[in-house]
């Protein structure tokens, strides 16, 4: 076999395989995650006047480990392709362009409320971003169904690298899983800084939250 030809089969192979190595870390590239989406324009019930002009999404998965469902209330501005005008009636086409990946819809709405399939596209640059700043997306939890499940609820919630920046500022020990707390229920490094000065300069995430949640300043 000529040294040309081996070079052929190898590189094929590695295409094949889909393995980036970098340095000492092998990345297996990112698969797209496909889901259902429904939409609905009536306001949010947990807060109408904060969702007030916006459009509440809900975006399903199943697989075999079981079901993720996100919902929440996007401005228009968020939703490529997507107007108030075109949720009356007929067939959309959308995207969602994060930090984490871009999530691309199908389908179709009837007098504001609609449905169709979604495509999810993980942004390998952001697993790397954050595993750079400590928060390695690829590492197994509990509290998911893969890492392609847990970057599709990062870009659902919008966790970015500007969020991790801001919360590694404050000092307190974090994971992946705090990210998305802190993100969920606004815990930033500014609200952090206040109860570390108060006089609690422990407090997990899972309390941070708690104050958050009980309007504890």
């Amino acid at each position: 076999m000529s040294k040309n030809l081996m070079r052929t089969i190898l590189s094929v192979s590695a295409l094949t395989l889909i393995v980036i190595v970098i340095g000492k870390v092998v990345i297996v590239a990112q698969a797209p995650v496909t889901g259902t989406w429904t939409a609905d324009m009536r306001n949010s019930r947990e807060d109408k006047a904060e969702n007030a002009g916006k459009i509440h999404l809900s975006f399903e998965r199943r697989t075999e480990h079981g079901r993720n469902q996100n919902g929440s209330s996007y401005a228009f501005d968020e939703l490529q392709g997507l107007t108030r005008e075109q949720t009356r009636d007929g067939k959309a086409s959308f995207r969602l362009v994060r930090e984490a990946g871009t999530i691309e819809c199908e389908g179709s709405f009837t007098n504001g409320q609609g449905s169709g399939t979604f495509r999810f596209t993980p942004n390998q640059s952001y697993v790397d971003a954050m595993r750079v700043r400590g928060f390695d997306f690829e590492k197994s939890s509990k509290h998911d169904n893969g890492d392609g499940d847990r970057l599709l609820s990062a870009a659902l919630i919008n966790v970015t690298t500007a969020t991790a920046d801001d919360l590694k500022s404050s000092g307190f020990t974090l994971d992946v899983e705090d990210l998305f707390k802190a993100a969920i229920f606004k815990v930033d490094s500014r609200f952090m800084a206040e109860m570390k000065a108060t006089g609690y300069p422990n407090l997990t995430m899972e309390e941070l939250v708690k104050a958050r949640i009980f309007k504890i300043d």
